[in-house]
């Protein structure tokens, strides 16, 4: 039996097929580029706090007077626990603080000379804002002159009747009783005015303290 012989043209295309493998295989490569990897994203930025100012309580007076001596008699409102400075003019009269309420009443020891005063205010709050008061109050104190504080005090043709009196009972404050009495709370100035030897603090009152009861 006769064995069949390949053709040298089979055998060498078989030959060129496996070197273009064997040399596809071998040859270089290009490196690989690495998976991208994606950035984190950054974390959200807190919005800014609302500039200091926005909202603020305006200090204001509700009560402003100056007796013929001069002493000056102040209350008012302001920011809960605010350090008010009363202004006259260019100078500060004092500080108050106010309290949980807002509420301050201003007592100076030093009478105000004769003249005109425009008196402002200027709080701070307990956060460090700072507020105004819009308009001025305006008191009068009149210089009264020598010969009329010599003369003689005329007697008054009636005479008028004596003051009231309020036991201070445990639970009673200024503002109640000035409500109570005079039908408002911020009379409590007037009686706080008239109790002075006695009534160190308008906060503070005992019970047992006998309170004159001015007339309005």
């Amino acid at each position: 039996m006769n064995r069949q012989r390949r053709s040298p043209l089979v055998l060498g295309s078989g030959l060129l097929v496996l070197t273009a493998i064997a040399a596809i295989a071998l040859w270089p490569r290009p490196p690989m580029e690495p998976a991208a990897v994606k950035a984190p994203k950054p974390a959200a930025i807190p919005p800014a706090a609302s500039a200091p100012g926005s909202g603020a309580v305006i200090p204001s007076f509700d009560v402003v007077r100056a007796d013929g001596d001069g002493r000056l008699t102040t209350a008012g409102r302001a920011a809960p626990k605010a350090d008010v400075a009363v202004v006259d003019g260019a100078g500060v009269l004092g500080h108050v603080a106010a309290n949980a309420q807002g509420e301050w009443l201003f007592l100076p020891e030093t009478p105000l000379v004769p003249g005109r005063h425009e008196l402002t205010l200027v709080a701070t709050s307990p956060d460090g804002t700072v507020a105004r008061s819009t308009e001025p109050a305006v008191v009068m104190v009149r210089d009264r002159p020598m010969a009329a504080q010599e003369a003689p005090v005329a007697v008054a043709a009636s005479v008028p009747p004596p003051p009231d009196f309020a036991v201070v009972h445990p639970g009673n404050s200024l503002w109640r009783l000035a409500r109570r009495t005079y039908g408002r709370g911020m009379a409590y100035v007037d009686i706080f005015d008239a109790n002075r030897r006695q009534i160190h603090d308008p906060d503070l009152i005992y019970p047992g303290q006998r309170l004159v009861l001015p007339p309005q």
